[in-house]
């Protein structure tokens, strides 16, 4: 997928899990698996392994902080998309999604920050080189 010594830079949710922790308290209240997939993608080592399976080398790893601030809850909902939770608010009815907004109205509140609501995520951010690294002039 990329050059020999092309770069890829990822990240992960630290644990393979992301988000508010309420979000897993609405998912077994509809009697979902709160949990992401199975994927081993979702891990720093499953990411690594699988990585180093396509032929990336030197993979470094550093986790850190992330500060997310979001609007209202339909940024929340955008966000969820784009991350992990995607399969968990896809697969929710019109009638669940909207159960979902008012449950995550109400959760918010307690993570009022001026300019929104915020979230403080811990993130794996991965490097990793395809063959070999060009070399420096």
């Amino acid at each position: 997928m990329l050059r020999p010594g092309g770069r890829l830079a990822t990240s992960v949710f630290t644990e393979g899990r992301g988000g508010f922790p309420w979000i897993c308290d609405f998912a077994r209240e509809l009697g979902k698996d709160p949990r992401a997939s199975s994927s081993p993608l979702r891990t720093e080592k499953g990411l690594r392994v699988a990585l180093e399976d396509a032929g990336f080398e030197r993979m470094r790893t550093e986790q850190c902080q992330a500060r997310f601030v979001f609007d209202n809850v339909d940024s929340l909902i955008a966000w969820n998309r784009s991350v992990a939770q995607k399969w968990f608010i896809d697969s929710l009815s019109d009638a669940e999604l909207s159960a979902y907004r008012q449950f995550a109205a109400h959760h918010l509140k307690s993570h009022a920050v001026p300019g929104g609501f915020e979230l403080n995520q811990s993130v794996h951010l991965n490097v990793a080189y395809r063959g070999a690294l060009p070399v420096e002039t």
